[in-house]
């Protein structure tokens, strides 16, 4: 008989709320049933360990993430505008939806199985060049006299975006679309080589 996806759906969720809250390692299988509303038992009838679970977590956010790439792949923008896009679209999804992404990005080092680990690791670095190359072409498309280091700024930018939710929560009335937009247009004024007025 297959398995209903709604129950394994649920251990999902369950799983992404509290490995959100107190971190993979934190974590035991039986908070975990809590959460879900079931019976520690009934976990293995849908998986065969925790980190099962957080492999699941990890390939949904993955696959957000490549439907992202597609989407605004598929506008057919020119490289800033294909920027700004991306960008805005993800600081959304991520403040829509920080709990799996908390996980996504603060939990996948607690994988221990090698095959899981290596193909984590493959499509964090696909991930990583996407958003290189991006910022590659920004940058020959602007043309700028100064040299830019597109490594260290596709980190700056990532360091920027997966940081919104920590202090977006403590924003006094401004929108997720608002954060969204204002963080992109950041990264695009950093790539165009212009300053802020003091």
């Amino acid at each position: 008989m297959a398995e209903e996806p709604s129950r394994r759906d649920a251990l999902i969720a369950a799983a992404v709320e509290v490995f959100s809250r107190k971190g993979f390692a934190a974590t035991s299988v039986q908070e975990i049933a809590d959460a879900a509303g079931i019976r520690k038992p009934s976990v293995y009838k849908h998986v065969s360990s925790k980190e099962d679970l957080l492999f699941a977590i990890l390939d949904i956010a993955h696959e957000q993430s490549e439907a992202l790439v597609r989407q605004v792949e598929a506008l057919g923008l020119p490289p800033l505008e294909r920027l700004y896009e991306y960008l805005r679209r993800h600081v959304l999804s991520y403040l829509e939806d920080e709990r799996l992404l908390n996980v996504f990005f603060r939990e996948w080092r607690s994988v221990q199985d090698p095959e899981r680990k290596r193909l984590i690791t493959e499509r964090r670095r696909g991930y990583d060049r996407y958003l290189r190359g991006l910022v590659e072409e920004c940058r020959r498309e602007t043309g700028a006299d100064e040299p830019l280091d597109t490594r260290f700024a596709s980190f700056y930018i990532l360091g920027a975006v997966n940081a919104t939710p920590d202090w977006f929560r403590h924003a006094a009335g401004d929108s997720a679309e608002s954060v969204a937009r204002d963080t992109a247009q950041f990264a695009v004024n950093m790539i165009r080589r212009t300053r802020i007025p003091a």
